[in-house]
């Protein structure tokens, strides 16, 4: 009897299926690919220095991938949900969010525009997914579509984009990503738990992974921090952690602002105005659809799919009416047995009259 795979093994082994399908797709697109796997770019936000761990970086001569890849399974997978939860009831980031976040982060750290990073996220252990998210240029894959939308969107040629310095910064950064696995985690576990504990009344998440909060008192910025502090109003004099926001010059200046959850009992944190990471670096604009090939076989997919249910429709459709026509066609095969059956004993009782009238005309002329 086989072994049951740990979830660390399902996911090394998905992140090695999905290198596999890159090589296989970029042998089969002719196309000179770079991948760097597991790369860990810092940042700095709301929830203070953090780290953010890519699995797939795949550069090719137009364009650059950012790949997420899955091998979990979920009992719901609605894109728009956070978090998902695992089939054991756990709940875990929502990768197509969790890629969105990496991609902007990316984006941020190496200038680069939006419209050329694209974003994909692999999850393994479904067959077929529905490809397209509602985040601009963003795609999911299956197992079963995997290397054919890798194919799809290797074998684009569009305009060759120099991404030689950009290769070099990654080679350095990938060498550097190894051994901070740790690190990593211990800042995602850390995000989780601030995230829950500062939801909205609505249940969402009050900031997002990347937004920043300027302190109103000097030119530092408020983040995320664990303050003691005695809960007068139960009377407990033991010093309890909580959350709460302060000022990251305190060591520097001694600034002491220090932003608490309202007492009411909302977690909301209302009166904080975040920016977000659009409005830092200068994302005006909504981020652009860029078409690709593989939107082409989509759309190709979806009008024939149309198609289908166009054709099952008609074919139902004529189906019903040659079943009306043959239900007319018994009916009045019925009527028509009928009408002839109606005949013969019209003709009998006829015949049978006529019999009597001879009958009684005998007995008449006797008497």
């Amino acid at each position: 009897m086989a072994e049951m795979q740990s979830n660390s093994e399902k996911g090394a082994q998905g992140e090695a299926d999905v290198r596999d399908a890159i090589e296989k797709a970029s042998k089969f697109a002719r196309k000179t690919v770079r991948v760097f796997n597991h790369i860990i770019l810092d940042f700095y936000s709301v929830y203070g220095k953090r780290t953010a761990e890519i699995d797939h970086i795949i550069v090719l001569d137009d364009k650059i991938i950012i790949g997420e890849t899955k091998a979990a399974n979920y009992i719901r997978t609605d894109y728009r949900e956070i978090p998902w939860i695992l089939l054991n009831n756990d709940t875990t980031d929502n990768p197509v969010v969790q890629n969105h976040y990496h991609k902007q982060v990316f984006c941020a750290c190496f200038n680069i525009p939006r419209e050329q990073v694209i974003t994909i996220e692999f999850l393994l252990n479904y067959s077929q997914c529905s490809l397209r998210s509602d985040y601009p240029n963003d795609y999911i894959l299956g197992k079963d579509n995997l290397l054919n939308g890798l194919s799809l969107l290797f074998s684009e040629g569009k305009e060759k984009l120099n991404f030689d310095e950009l290769c070099k910064k990654l080679e350095k950064i990938e060498a550097d990503s190894v051994g901070r696995d740790t690190e990593h985690r211990k800042n995602l576990e850390e995000i989780r738990k601030i995230e829950e504990k500062t939801r909205t009344r609505d249940g969402h998440y009050r900031f997002k992974r990347t937004d920043i909060v300027k302190c109103p008192l000097c030119d530092g910025f408020l983040e995320f921090r664990y303050k003691s502090w005695v809960k007068k109003e139960l009377g407990n004099k033991k010093n309890t952690r909580n959350i709460a926001l302060g000022c990251s010059n305190y060591s520097k200046t001694k600034c002491k602002e220090f932003i608490t959850p309202k007492k009411d009992g909302g977690q909301g944190f209302d009166n904080v105005k975040e920016i977000h990471i659009e409005e830092r670096m200068g994302w005006t604009m909504e981020e652009q659809y860029v078409g690709t090939i593989l939107d082409e076989y989509m759309n190709l997919k979806e009008e024939n799919e149309k198609l289908k249910i166009s054709l099952q429709v008609e074919q139902s459709n004529r189906k019903n009416k040659d079943n009306q026509i043959l239900d007319l066609k018994k009916e009045n095969s019925y009527l028509q047995s009928n009408v002839t059956k109606a005949n013969k004993r019209a003709q009998e009782a006829e015949n049978e009259y006529k019999s009597f009238q001879k009958l009684l005309g005998k007995i008449y002329i006797k008497k």
